[in-house]
């Protein structure tokens, strides 16, 4: 490349020059403050290069200067070591100072280069601003370019470190600003900013999915239009009241874009200006809508607790009055055997009495605490215990079907948990077929294989299937995958917890079993339980003594606090025998049986009396006669004072009410056994 003739022309008259945006140097600032400790000279001449070489260190002391002949060994220096600044010529062998300076702004945009070249010309001056240069300095015949060029070098370096930490800064505020968008997008609260006028100016991503709206659509609305109807005065004057306070916490729901409620806990604070005016409102809110089902729930399990206290306190009052009824029926029976009608009435009475008994039976069962105790159950037996009770409840509208398999094996279960499941999926049905429809229950044996066996997460064997099939609205495939989740539910507020069908599933897989679902939108669902069945259950030993075949001459003492049920106990048993004597609580069986223990042979206790119950009258019975033979009697079924006191040594139990041929069975088995030391536990 042919090198150029140096000009004379002063710079600061006619030559281009590049500034940066920041503030211009003083022009009598000391260059020697000004830290320059190593500059990169691209020059081929080794006359200029020496030149300048001196300029620059008589200038900067502790400045090294290194000198390129070439553009190639300009990026070999550039590649090895940093400079603080790079002053290049424009006619180099082989290249020219322009190319070579945009190559040099593609690796280092911030280095300072200073063309200093005799090529002086307007149209290399434009060029080099363009590619990137920090300044120009035309070399002259009178070599005054070397007084220019200390400040120059100087300018420079200034200029392209401040443009340097201009842009350090910027990258540092964009990332803290990404960061922060991050922060803001990714966190699990919903966050807005709403202006005066109560507009969207900004919503979070987490608000955005949870609401189903597009940012797009909310900065067009208004907070009201998030918020439900009955509390839209509540929130928009907490929002008035926050603007004068400047902070605001409050509870209410958001309206999502299909229509259900989120419930949030919603913290507000203002933005202000400068002049304190109110700007902005910036809104975290907290889903709570989990934790306002798990309380609605907990709301829900005491109050059915409460129903369950009421309705086994209810029947087991019922049984004590059915109870009176039974051994009444009884009695009329033994005393008119030769009065058909009064014999047809009376057996009337006692069938009622004994349905009845059967009902209260059912109301204890529902009303006892869940824990598992499995034994043979009879599923068609069951299910129709589970219908009674719903009958009353069920509309007119609906036709109940029942097609039982009549060889359908037992099942190994709790039976409480069981009717709980189908009563479960029945009230579901129910509501699906609300209008009128059919609702059909179904038994049948099954043989799980290995292949349907790992299908349904279950062992493979043999089951019964329990189905509840209804002609009712069925289920969208978009609800049928999640009617199993905790909480989910399509019933409108206070209708329902969304838990009814996950106890299901949970008690069914509790047993080892497997529940499955099949809906059609317009046809109808079928829920199909499978439960393990039982090849060889135990035998149910049916009661078919005749009253009046029982007999006995022992003496008993009837200790309840009911006068209907002790009198009809007494009467009964003194119909057929037995010596009676009475006791109305458990002090006065106690001094009874003190004065009597010679002749008493069994006490027919009651378990639940006022004062003295009936565990603490056993025990004190026992302290007066280790031997002493007791049977409790309870309306209610057997429970953990049932067993405490079978552990204790009580003789035997029986629920009220019951038969005189029953109770005269136990009474022979307790009193036909040995006396001992200890009375046996039953």
């Amino acid at each position: 490349m042919s090198k150029c003739t140096p000009i004379s022309v002063p710079f600061s008259e006619n030559t281009p020059r590049i500034h940066s945006d920041g503030p211009e140097l003083d022009e009598n600032i000391n260059v020697d403050t000004m830290a320059v400790h190593s500059v990169l000279m691209v020059e081929d001449d080794e006359g200029h290069a020496a030149l300048l070489k001196d300029a620059v260190q008589n200038t900067f002391e502790s400045a090294t200067v290194q000198i390129a002949r070439t553009g190639a060994d300009c990026f070999s220096a550039i590649a090895t070591k940093s400079f603080d600044c790079i002053l290049l010529d424009q006619g180099l062998p082989d290249m020219d100072g322009v190319s070579l300076l945009c190559r040099i702004r593609e690796k280092d945009p911030h280095l300072p280069v200073v063309m200093v070249t005799s090529c002086g010309s307007e149209a290399v001056a434009v060029e080099a601003m363009k590619c990137g240069a920090t300044d120009y300095i035309a070399k002259s015949v009178d070599l005054s370019y070397l007084d220019l060029l200390p400040n120059v070098i100087k300018k420079s370096v200034e200029m392209m470190r401040a443009e340097a930490e201009r842009a350090a800064l910027r990258k540092a505020l964009l990332e803290s600003e990404s960061r922060y968008r991050d922060l803001i997008e990714s966190s699990p609260e919903m966050i807005h900013q709403i202006d005066s006028d109560r507009r969207f100016l900004h919503v979070n991503r987490t608000e955005l999915q949870k609401l189903g709206y597009s940012l797009h659509e909310m900065i067009q609305m208004q907070l009201e239009d998030i918020i439900p109807d009955d509390e839209i005065d509540r929130v928009l004057n907490d929002f008035e009241q926050m603007k004068q306070s400047g902070a605001s916490e409050i509870e209410t729901a958001f309206v999502a874009k299909d229509g259900h409620l989120v419930h949030v806990e919603v913290t507000a604070t203002a933005v202000r200006n400068a002049s304190g005016d109110f700007v902005q409102a910036r809104v975290f809110a907290r889903d709570v809508t989990n934790k306002k089902q798990l309380e609605a729930q907990l709301f829900q399990s005491q109050k059915m607790e409460s129903v369950g206290t009421l309705a086994a306190g209810v029947a087991h009052d019922f049984n004590n009055i059915l109870a009176t009824v039974l051994l009444a029926a009884q009695m009329i029976r033994m005393k008119t055997a030769k009065n058909a009608v009064l014999q047809k009435h009376a057996e009337s009475i006692q069938s009622c009495a004994e349905s009845g008994g059967e009902l209260a039976s059912q109301l204890l069962s529902f009303a006892r605490s869940g824990h598992c105790d499995t034994k043979s159950v009879q599923p068609n037996n069951l299910i129709r215990d589970v219908m009674s009770l719903m009958k009353p409840s069920i509309s007119k509208d609906i036709e109940l079907r029942f097609e039982f398999d009549p060889d359908v094996k037992c099942i190994l279960a709790d039976r409480n948990q069981i009717a709980q499941v189908l009563l479960n999926i029945s009230l579901n049905a129910m509501d699906a077929t609300d209008d009128g429809g059919t609702l059909t229950f179904r038994t049948s044996n099954v043989e799980i294989d290995h292949d349907k066996a790992i299908e349904k997460k279950i062992t493979p064997g043999k089951y019964v299937q329990l189905s509840v099939s209804d002609t009712g609205t069925g289920i969208e495939e978009r609800v049928l995958t999640r009617i199993f989740d905790p909480f989910f539910t399509t019933k409108e507020v206070n209708k329902g917890t969304g838990l009814g069908l996950s106890v299901a599933q949970g008690i069914v897989k509790k047993h080892e079993g497997a529940i499955e679902v099949d809906s059609v939108v317009g046809k109808g669902t079928r829920f199909d339980i499978y439960i393990r069945a039982v090849d060889d259950p135990e035998e149910i030993k049916k009661d078919d003594t005749d009253v009046c075949n029982c007999s006995g001459s022992e003496s008993i003492l009837v200790v309840d606090d009911k006068d209907n049920v002790r009198d009809s106990v007494a009467q009964m048993l003194t119909l057929i025998g037995y010596q009676i004597s009475v006791a109305a609580d458990g002090y006065s069986a106690i001094q009874i049986y003190k004065s009597k223990m010679q002749e008493i042979d069994l006490v027919l206790l009651d378990l639940h009396m006022p004062g003295l119950n009936g565990l603490d009258t056993f025990g004190r019975l026992k302290e007066i006669n280790p031997s002493v033979k007791v049977i409790l009697t309870s309306g209610y079924e057997r429970d953990k004072a049932v067993a405490e006191a079978s552990q204790q040594g009580v003789a035997g139990f029986i629920k009220k009410p019951y038969k005189m041929e029953s109770l005269h069975e136990l009474l022979r088995e307790v009193l036909d056994e040995p006396a001992s030391d200890e009375a046996p536990s039953k």
